[in-house]
């Protein structure tokens, strides 16, 4: 534990001392994709386009994804209760571990590019689809501890727990 403690600190400073303003105002506007009103947005927005296009296998398992990382979120936020980063560009409320953005990144946007991998024709359009989603993906992870929010293994332990709410519940739809 005192490793990945020590690790966490070296790298967010390594990131703190790299700041520039233009990146700073990036990682700000990216962040707010992971921001719960974004997101919640996005689901119900997401959510009609299934229903309208027929897809509606797709929502049981999008919300399911989205619930489950939610819930497993805040029990290890309130279990583990550690507090964010001295380094921070702004002030977070609640527990830095583990990132609810990057929970999210993988949960709900990592469905939306799994569904339009799905829906895709042809080799280059399923690869596509894959790079942009672990690019938003590890963007919006990344963003969280450039701006001194969360420590790394914050954003790692919350890519994990999307991940294997995400693959479990791509697994339960019908085609």
């Amino acid at each position: 534990m005192q490793t990945i403690l020590s690790w966490d600190h070296k790298i967010s400073g390594w990131i703190a001392g790299d700041r520039s303003p233009q990146m700073t105002d990036f990682f700000h506007w990216f962040t707010k994709l992971g921001e719960w009103q974004i997101v919640a947005g996005a689901i119900l927005f997401f959510t009609a386009a299934l229903w309208f296009f027929k897809k509606k296998n797709f929502i049981a398992p999008l919300w399911i994804s989205v619930a489950a990382t939610e819930i497993c979120v805040y029990l290890l936020k309130t279990i583990v209760n550690r507090a964010r980063p001295a380094i921070a560009l702004f002030s977070e409320n609640g527990a830095a571990f583990p990132s609810n953005h990057a929970a999210l990144s993988v949960a709900f946007y990592g469905f939306i590019f799994a569904f339009l991998f799905s829906i895709s024709a042809g080799r280059a359009t399923k690869t596509f689809t894959i790079i942009a989603g672990i690019i938003v993906a590890a963007l919006l992870g990344f963003s969280r501890v450039y701006l001194g929010v969360h420590y790394p293994s914050d954003v790692l332990t919350g890519y994990f727990i999307g991940a294997f709410w995400l693959f479990l519940c791509l697994r339960f739809i019908k085609k």
